[in-house]
């Protein structure tokens, strides 16, 4: 609503002229007083809009960084809310706004979570109107926080995207996670499979395509199910396998010591009852990890199988014949939080077998993306809260593979991300 001089003058003129002087003046202060209710109401509409224009970047801000830590990228997700707030207008430093992303957020239900973002955009209003009735300078704020979770975590993740059954538990295998969950990026309507006296138990499911179970078969879930969800990111996507260095030699077998750490090129091959011991980083320059006949590995380490070239010549693990395995990984450098790291170019057609009686306790995550992980013949695996990642996770023959993060830990960030603040 517009109104001027012209208008004011046209009024004045209507009036009798007899009264004209008496009423003129209260006309022409009620007319301005009108105008100026008519401005602060338009001042106060524009600033609730653009409330809203800041809610609305804050929101798609959040979400957008969610959804790219979600997808693998842990390290650029503040730069995707901070690209989807300045598309929006909003540009951190400059036309006196901020934009803040906070990992984990600093306020709210979910402060402390890390796998919650938050997003706060603030802008300093410059307001003629409103300030005459509340005093101080007007900044708005927004905040919107997300998740990148959907509200359920994995332990165990198949990455296969399109086959059936990326993760099995069949003939008798038992996958059993206390604290946590099992997911598969796979789009198949068997993507996670339970038969032939498999178990899966767990404390939630997450699956790009959907579940299934046959011939005595159980899926337990003891908490949230997400079928057709968003893929679950690969959370070592980001690390990058160590230069190999000069190679050293395998001592013979039977060996009884402290392997020493460095690049291997050959492999290792651990056999005929050796006791071996392994701290720190164990490069594999092609060829495979080998133990067996009854042999025993413990240590702190971290085991890297690479290749030449290529890299499909980047070798498998291998430990069976009753062997004994009790390791840990590093919790430094480039290989923390990994026992087993294979390189990403390795065949898509190898396995890497945990089988044949062996009893193993490993604490730390098993990194196979491009391959099989196979757990069978009667092998016992315990694990703390860790991670096992590969393209296919197979575990049958009545081997058993036990998860406990009852006590806490840090699993993967899986679910269908989205608002939650």
């Amino acid at each position: 609503m517009s109104i001027g001089f012209k208008t004011i003058r046209g009024l004045l003129h209507i009036l009798p002229s007899s009264r004209r002087g008496s009423v003129a003046l209260p006309v022409a202060l009620m007319l301005v007083v009108l105008l100026g209710f008519v401005a602060l109401g338009t001042e106060v509409g524009v600033l609730l809009m653009t409330s809203r224009q800041m809610q609305s970047a804050s929101d798609s801000a959040a979400l957008a960084a969610a959804v790219a830590r979600n997808k693998g990228y842990p390290i650029a997700f503040a730069d995707e809310a901070r690209a989807v707030a300045r598309a929006a207008g909003y540009v951190d430093g400059e036309a006196d706004a901020t934009v803040a992303v906070n990992n984990p957020p600093l306020e709210g239900a979910y402060a402390g979570d890390e796998n919650a973002i938050e997003v706060v955009i603030t802008q300093l209003q410059h307001l003629v109107l409103v300030p005459l009735f509340y005093g101080g300078p007007w900044t708005l704020k927004t905040r919107a926080v997300a998740t990148a979770t959907g509200g359920s975590s994995v332990c165990v993740l198949a990455l296969e995207t399109s086959a059936n059954e990326p993760l099995y538990a069949h003939n008798g295998g038992q996958l059993l996670i206390e604290g946590c969950g099992v997911g598969s990026n796979s789009s198949s309507n068997r993507a996670i499979r339970a038969s032939g006296s498999g178990r899966i138990t767990a404390a939630s499911l997450t699956t790009v395509g959907n579940y299934y179970t046959s011939g005595g078969g159980t899926i337990n879930i003891s908490g949230p199910i997400e079928v057709h969800a968003t893929a679950t990111a690969d959370p070592y996507l980001d690390r990058v396998v160590p230069t190999p260095g000069s190679c050293r030699t395998v001592p013979p077998m039977p060996f009884d010591g402290e392997l020493p750490q460095g690049t291997y090129c050959a492999g290792i091959n651990i056999t005929n009852g050796s006791n071996v011991t392994m701290n720190g980083l164990y490069i594999l320059r092609t060829g495979n990890f080998v133990v067996q006949g009854g042999s025993t590995l413990s240590g702190t380490a971290s085991i890297v199988l690479t290749g030449t070239g290529s890299g499909t010549n980047t070798g498998v693990v291998t430990i069976t014949g009753g062997a004994v395995i009790n390791l840990t990984a590093l919790s430094t450098g480039a290989t923390a939080g990994m026992i087993f790291f294979q390189d990403r170019r390795a065949r898509t057609t190898g396995t890497n077998n945990f089988y044949g009686g062996t009893t193993s306790t490993l604490t730390g995550a098993l990194y196979f993306p491009r391959q099989t992980v196979n757990f069978s013949n009667g092998g016992s695996t315990t694990t703390a809260c860790t991670e096992i990642i590969a393209r296919s996770i197979l575990i049958g023959g009545g081997s058993t593979v036990n998860i406990d993060c009852s006590g806490g830990g840090t699993p993967i960030s899986g679910g269908t991300p989205r608002l939650v603040e």
